[in-house]
């Protein structure tokens, strides 16, 4: 049995996921290090659903606790220079250095009132609490928090984690080297390990240079290509995903003055994780619904100068617009996105819940992107006939 396998690749990608998905272990916490050398961990707890509450009107939303959860992990890894680790995606800390130990507590209501608080997960005193204040729109909710979040993540929530006893660690600026074509090969693969390769290299790369758009970009894209690859697991891992590819699209934005290329990549980023309407505001301010098609690269100048677009771009109108046989088309037009194309216009079609429509583009999947195995899982679900769903099932 080869890596070739989905049940191979599956277990594998479980592996990793228990193991991290970024920047998530720390090697330099060794029992000969001294405190100042070794770098810290901060270890995130999280409150799990059902929430405890004695008020009305609580929002008890995944997505909602994993946007402020992710925007504080955020700091203390590219800010702070430490290494995380998330309770949401049962990673662990190491048995030695110094970790912290945290949980975050949140709560939006109906009246437009999000509480964020900090505290130590054994009791006591918080050591940050706020109340933030979101937008009256449900359907802007995340889009206009997360520009709050980013200024949070610079400033007071850094103040909150040295209050905490996180050190900043001061980060030696190596030599700047943007993203190699092997880093954009792993982007276009319909697969975990893939996604997780070029994440984990994106964080590494930002730890010894420091924050680049073209890293930024990978972080972008990497997330939010596993947000859609762990839709169907029983889990939170597809919102924490979703929330850091909107967290570095905004950091991405900030950095390159909300240039072209910027708003290309959190316009991508919407798409993959199914905010569509956020998706389409962003291709109506780049002037266009259609993007026409580019180099096959991350072209462009991320200053903010008029660019062309890279021709991942091509696969965000169609999606965001529901539009089945355009995907297909960019998939036959262009081969190096055929294998998204697809698994895109697996989702859309998946929608419907037409038993033989599942099924027919479940086999066309099956020799294109075997790896995709949430087309598998939806295929055992709306796949027509009980022969063909216990199939899917097994595979």
């Amino acid at each position: 049995m080869g890596l070739t396998n989905p049940k191979t690749l599956w277990g594998v990608c479980l592996l990793l996921q228990m193991a991290g998905p970024a920047y998530a272990a720390s090697d330099d916490a060794s029992p000969d290090a001294s405190e100042d050398t070794q770098r810290q961990v901060l270890h995130l707890r999280t409150e799990f659903l059902p929430y405890r509450t004695d008020r009305d009107g609580v929002y008890p939303f995944r997505q909602c606790r994993e946007l402020i959860r992710q925007a504080m992990l955020l700091s203390a890894r590219d800010e702070m220079g430490a290494a995380t680790c998330d309770e949401t995606l049962h990673e662990t800390p190491p048995r030695v250095g110094h970790v912290l130990e945290l949980r975050l507590v949140e709560r939006a209501d109906a009246n437009r009132n999000w509480r964020v608080k900090l505290a130590s997960p054994d009791g006591g005193g918080p050591v940050f609490e706020k109340t933030y204040t979101y937008s009256n729109t449900a359907v802007y909710i995340y889009s206009g928090m997360i520009p709050i979040l980013d200024v949070e993540s610079r400033g007071a929530f850094v103040e909150a984690l040295q209050a905490a006893g996180l050190r900043k660690r001061e980060q030696s600026a190596g030599e700047a080297r943007d993203p190699g074509a092997e880093i954009e090969e792993l982007l276009r693969q319909v697969d975990l390990v893939a996604q997780y390769a070029a994440v984990r290299a994106a964080h590494r790369a930002i730890a010894e240079q420091g924050e680049s758009p073209a890293w930024l970009g990978v972080l972008v894209r990497g997330y939010a290509n596993l947000a859609m690859l762990t839709r169907h697991q029983w889990c939170t891992a597809t919102e924490v995903f979703a929330a850091r590819s909107w967290l570095y699209a905004q950091r991405m934005m900030v950095r390159c003055e909300e240039s072209r290329l910027a708003r290309w990549h959190r316009a991508y980023a919407w798409t993959l994780t199914g905010t569509l309407h956020l998706a389409l505001d962003d291709l109506r301010q780049l002037g266009q619904l259609e993007v026409p098609a580019g180099d096959a690269g991350d072209a462009g100048d991320a200053a903010g100068s008029p660019e062309v677009a890279p021709s991942w771009t091509r696969l965000i109108g169609p999606y965001s617009q529901c539009d089945r046989q355009a995907l297909k088309q960019v998939g036959d037009e262009a081969p190096e996105l055929k294998p998204w194309a697809l698994r895109m216009w697996f989702e859309l079609t998946s929608a419907y819940g037409i038993g033989t429509w599942v099924t027919d583009a479940a086999e066309e999947c099956a020799t294109v992107i075997p790896t995709a195995t949430g087309v598998f899982a939806d295929t055992a679900i709306w796949g027509a006939g009980l022969g063909t769903t216990r199939m899917a099932a097994a595979m």
